[in-house]
């Protein structure tokens, strides 16, 4: 997929990990649209990062935009325009910034575990079923998960952090991976 910076990249990552994701397109379609500054009107021309089609058959238009670069009037008055057009026809608009850093991070490293490992359906069943009794610190989880799958532990993380992408497991993407981070069971993981 081509994207135009990495934080559009970064974007597909975190719309991936979402769930849902049926299909994107990157810069769909051109919009022509009125739009007034300071009792100004004019039609503006603007093409949406991304058209995503979700697995319950909504649409999505989506803008993506640095937090530190503050939006101008004019390109709020865009985003607007933009997210009421969809209103009118029927889809969704979302406005999103680049995510805060840890989640950053982790939604990073994990992206690199799309591939399922070897072991994962041993060791995220057995996961799943420790889980059934509450969520456990990451550490004591592992331990937990190679005593009972006879799984080295080594190979425990990999399948770990492909199941957290893949909604098997969820843990705090908002803190530092550690070994006293919680871990828990997604609901209807089995």
């Amino acid at each position: 997929m081509e994207c135009e910076s990495g934080l559009e990249m970064l974007v597909v990552h975190q719309l991936d990990f979402e769930g849902g994701l049926l299909s994107i397109a990157t810069q769909p379609f051109r919009l022509h649209m009125a739009v007034s500054a300071i009792g100004e009107s004019s039609v503006v021309r603007h093409v949406p990062d991304f058209f995503v089609t979700m697995a319950d058959g909504s649409r999505v238009v989506i803008d993506v935009h640095r937090v530190y670069r503050p939006a101008g009037e004019r390109s709020r008055e865009v985003f607007d325009a933009t997210g009421g057009l969809c209103d009118a026809i029927g889809w969704k608009y979302r406005l999103i910034t680049e995510p805060s850093g840890h989640y950053r991070q982790n939604l990073l490293f994990i992206s690199g575990y799309r591939a399922r490992p070897p072991h994962a359906e041993q060791v995220l069943t057995t996961a799943v079923t420790v889980l059934a009794a509450g969520p456990m610190a990451w550490r004591t989880l592992v331990d937990a998960v190679a005593l009972s799958s006879g799984v080295h532990a080594a190979l425990v993380l990999p399948c770990f952090f492909h199941g957290i992408l893949v909604r098997m497991l969820k843990v705090p993407m908002e803190q530092p991976f550690s070994a006293a981070m919680p871990v828990s069971s997604a609901e209807g993981a089995v």
